[in-house]
């Protein structure tokens, strides 16, 4: 991903390229916090009872946060954290890549050691259980498999069966499933089976590690509890599989019989009848018009096998009047490779096509549909443990509905619309549940017009992504229409992106490939405990955003963070237990009538009205919202930054110190410099005017590094009182420290590199400091030494130098991530000069590749880049600067970031005064782009008048293709 050049740009992925894209799929392409939200009949088609209580909520929620939204489910979800357990209960954390980051709720239970269990208490009858687990990998990734005992009121029903071959994912995107390529992630999956017999609510359903269970931990998220109907009647009139010879038993291959079936019932214009049972199918079965497959019931009727998957046409015929329900598709998919058609479903099916009551998981994809069709209905599927989307709606499919859905553990988003080359239209996502998606967004929208997503459930992101997203990107059409967002949950969503080092909004929107100007409306949403920022705005530029009657309660920074240009109004916009000191993220120059976003009030907010730009607080973060007490935490309410009083009254009065996690530290209080009359205290001990006093604050070993309020009370004669209010709690490694807040370069000329400027970095902890990358935004670069990593004590040095591409104020930062808490130095200057003439211009190219076109090379932002058609050297890009001009220097830069790798390009430059004859102004030679430096070449050249530059290139060691992010041209 990807950021505009007023915050650090994103690195690139695992060849310092870029980060995960959108795969093109071509031609296929707790303890029961879960409450009932209203008892309603339902069909009894999924094999489900005549009747149930249904839940739209998730565990760790509260039922205030989520009643009539969500996905109306026929099982309860438990949290293991919240049943009883002898085992090790996971602290609660947001870190991507941990067992409790991934966990719904953000925490779990290890279970280590014989006699080791969790036991859950049915809150309703249930006569089945799907435990979503992780047992530890192979050292090599290959497959095992290791049993858990299962018991039933004390007494031992059966073993599962548990398996590392659907979890532990390795490596940079798209993931494989070698331990050795690092960064380990995507631990869990699920087993479910059914008891044989219902139990009634208060009955006690144990996992325990017994003697015969060998795996060396087994870690429980939660279970799910259901009350599965008996096996659905074959309809009449209908054609079984087993009458074409498909064994229900799994041991032989069902393919043939499966695809004669269908061949017959679509001749006959009856149903395909799966019955109870296991079917070997190991290819895509391919559905025309007029397709009936209905099954037994989820639960009973399963097909299964390397390569299965159900396929409409190809569009733009795709299949109509397909009808899909009633059964389970179970795949074997173990790593992500995008080229594979591996989903459970895709194609083209439209024309009032139905797809209810599947349950799909171990595929690539859940559903993939790629258009143009029109008229497609998805509803009340579960969707689990996959290597990518768990439904997207790819190239102009409308009128279409994904209602009723559960999805969890997705490797990619949870439900997408992507526009590509068509505008997805009039399309509803609605009362879905969304949990856990391993990479990207719950919920994401990319272009499109008319769109609506409503009265939808999502939780716990954990990389590269946000609950609810909208974004012109992945080369869609852009935005138009209205988009409306209503009525919607996120539970702590958003994450700190890794290629960022910052956070990803819980609701964000992101104009990528263009500005973003289409309407987007968003009423009545919950944003809870956001991992990060509730709100963020980002990009080049967006613009004709209505928020209205949006609750943020708990964010781990801010509520809101601007990083693009544009315009939104807020209507009732309520912000609580913000974490960071400041409501709103704000580093964007606003000198100029066209650089400022815009936020226009339209009454009733409260909660953000406070910016701030700056070193990046560490996250506050929440794990259940309201938090419960228990009188070992600190206190997760932060008292207001200011606040009036009267003699008399008591108030809060915030508090800043440090604190290592594990440890004590005392911390002073003075009632120095307070209003005249002020007492503050430590609980009882009050502090006479001038005076202090100190207590010692000691933190659980647990406690998670960030910032917490504490508070005092006092009593004070009328006034106000400004207030601070932070505890920083850090981790052993301490703290990294700039010599300076801020660097001012004087004398700067546009297009003429200054002399550098120091920083100087010093490791304060007591032990080292891996420093995950040093970037800069505006128009500076920066050279160190510093490694990747800074010893206890140690120092290093960072060197920040300017060009400036336009006269005027240029301002900008420079961010050193670190393992511990990023560090901001505010960078300064006021060019002379002129311009870089090549500012918005157009530009043109031999070839592009999806998603980097032309127009990122002269849009001012180094984060977005152009790049040539893969494979196909020499190719150039031209920069038509409108007339002819005399020029003398060019810089040609590609993102900064450390993640990009160094390459060397070969390059020859040209110039033309009419875009048809062009000379040789430097002759073809190695260019050397090093993210150490900023990854910007500058190139000098005699004097020319030319109204064209061309930039050709024969070579690249780093990417099979021209790449640049920037083409500045100066006089």
């Amino acid at each position: 991903m990807f950021k505009t050049s007023a915050q650090p740009v994103s690195p690139a992925d695992d060849a310092g390229r870029r980060s995960p894209r959108k795969p093109k799929l071509a031609a296929l392409g707790t303890a029961a916090l879960v409450v009932a939200a209203v008892a309603v009949t339902v069909s009894t088609r999924g094999g489900g009872a005549s009747a149930a209580t249904l839940h739209d909520t998730v565990a760790g929620s509260a039922p205030s946060l989520t009643a009539g939204r969500g996905a109306a489910v026929p099982f309860v979800e438990v949290e293991a954290a919240n049943a009883k357990t002898n085992g090790t209960v996971l602290a609660p954390s947001r870190t991507a890549g941990t067992l409790a980051g991934e966990a719904i709720g953000r925490r779990a239970v290890t279970l280590d050691g014989r006699g080791k269990y969790v036991e859950f208490t049915l809150t309703q009858p249930a006569n089945s259980i799907d435990v979503r687990y992780s047992i530890p990998d192979s050292s090599d990734g290959s497959p095992y498999t290791a049993s858990l005992s299962l018991y039933l009121n004390g007494t031992k029903q059966k073993s599962l069966t548990l398996t590392n071959k659907y979890s532990w994912y390795y490596g940079a995107y798209p993931f494989v499933n070698t331990p050795a390529s690092g960064n380990p992630h995507h631990f869990y999956d699920e087993v479910h089976t059914l008891f044989g017999k219902e139990l009634p609510a208060g009955a006690k359903v144990r996992l325990q590690v017994d003697a015969e269970d060998t795996a060396k931990t087994y870690t429980i998220d939660l279970a799910d509890f259901e009350d599965v109907g008996s096996p659905l009647a074959q309809p009449t009139g209908s054609v079984s599989v087993t009458d074409f010879g498909a064994d229900a038993s799994g041991a032989r291959d069902s393919t043939k019989a499966f695809i004669s079936a269908i061949a017959s019932a679509a001749g006959k214009g009856s149903t395909v009848w799966i019955p109870p049972g296991r079917f070997e199918v190991d290819k895509h079965l391919v559905v025309d018009n007029n397709v009936t497959i209905d099954g037994a019931g989820s639960w009973y009727s399963i097909v299964t096998g390397e390569g299965v998957g159900i396929y409409g046409n190809s569009a733009p015929h795709p299949s109509t009047n397909v009808h899909l329900s009633n059964f389970a598709i179970e795949g074997t998919v173990d790593e992500r490779v995008d080229a594979d058609q591996v989903n459970g479903l895709g194609g083209a099916m439209g024309g009032g096509s139905t797809i209810s009551h599947l349950w799909i998981e171990h595929t690539k994809v859940g559903m993939w549909f790629d258009g143009p069709f029109d008229g497609l209905s998805i509803t009340h599927n579960r969707i689990d443990n996959l290597t990518a989307d768990g439904v997207n709606l790819h190239d102009g499919i409308t009128n279409s509905v994904i209602s009723n859905n559960f999805i969890r553990n997705t490797g990619d988003d949870g439900i997408a619309l992507w526009s590509e080359h068509d505008p997805d239209t009039d399309d509803v996502i609605s009362f879905n549940t969304v949990e856990a998606p391993i990479l990207a967004n719950n919920i994401a929208v990319y272009g499109g017009a008319d769109n609506a997503v409503t009265d939808d459930v999502v939780s716990d992101t954990q990389t590269q992504g946000g609950g609810i997203h909208v974004g012109n990107r992945f080369n869609a059409v852009g935005l138009a229409g209205t988009t409306t967002i209503a009525r919607d949950t996120a539970l702590r969503t958003g994450v700190l992106d890794p290629n960022w080092k910052y956070g990803v909004g819980a609701l964000w929107f992101w104009a990528d490939d263009s500005p973003m100007n289409g309407a987007i409306r968003v009423d009545h949403v919950d944003l809870i405990d956001s991992s990060y920022e509730g709100i963020q705005f980002t990009g080049a530029s967006v613009s004709n955003v209505a928020l209205s009657n949006v609750r943020i309660a708990g964010t781990g920074t801010f509520a809101l963070q601007i990083e693009s240009h544009g315009d939104a109004t807020f209507k009732n916009v309520v912000a609580t237990d913000v974490g960071a000191p400041a409501g709103i993220y704000n580093c964007l120059y606003t000198g100029g009538d066209d650089s400022a976003f815009t936020m226009k009030d339209l009454g009733g907010n409260s909660g953000w009205n406070t910016s701030f730009c700056g070193k990046w607080p560490a996250p506050l973060n929440h794990y259940h919202y309201p938090k419960p007490s228990d009188g070992n935490d600190f206190a997760f309410s932060a008292p207001p930054a200011t606040q009036a009083v009267r003699a008399g009254d008591e108030f809060t009065v915030g508090v800043s110190t440090s604190v290592v996690s594990g440890e004590s530290e005392q911390l002073k209080l003075s009632s120095a410099g307070a209003p005249a009359g002020v007492k503050v205290a430590f609980a009882s001990t009050a502090i006479a005017a001038g005076g202090d006093t100190a207590m010692t604050v000691t933190t659980q070993s647990s406690t998670p590094p960030g910032n917490y309020p504490i508070t005092v009370t006092g009593t004070a004669a009328t006034g106000t009182h400004s207030t601070t209010y932070r505890l920083v709690v850090a981790d052993a490694t301490g703290a990294l420290v700039a010599d300076t807040a801020a660097l001012t370069f004087d004398g700067a000329s546009v297009g003429t590199p200054t002399d550098a400027k120091p920083i100087r970095l010093t490791n304060t902890g007591k032990s080292p400091i891996s420093i995950g990358s040093i970037t800069t935004t505006g128009d500076y670069t920066q050279s160190n030494e510093c490694g990747t990593t800074i010893a206890a004590g140690s120092s290093c040095t960072v060197n920040v130098s300017l060009m400036a591409t336009a006269a005027g104020p240029r301002a900008g930062t420079v961010i050193i991530s670190d393992d511990v808490n990023p560090v901001v130095v505010t960078l300064s200057a006021t060019a002379t000069g002129s311009s870089n003439l090549a500012l918005n211009r157009s530009a043109t190219a031999s070839g592009t590749q999806d998603g980097y076109p032309t127009t990122n090379l002269t849009d001012g932002n180094s984060g977005s880049y152009w790049e040539s058609t893969n494979n196909a050297f020499p190719q150039w890009a031209d920069v038509d600067l409108g007339a002819p001009t005399a020029v003398s220097k060019v810089t040609l830069a590609l993102p900064p970031p450390s993640a990009w790798s160094t390459r060397v390009q070969t390059i020859t430059v040209l110039g033309s005064t009419d875009g048809t004859a062009y000379t040789t102004l430097l002759p073809a030679a190695q260019y050397t782009f090093d993210p150490a430096k900023g990854n910007e070449v500058r190139l000098a050249f005699p004097t020319a008048t030319l109204r064209y530059l061309r930039f050709e290139v024969t070579a690249n060691t780093g990417w099979p293709a021209a790449q640049f992010s920037e083409i500045e041209v100066y006089q």
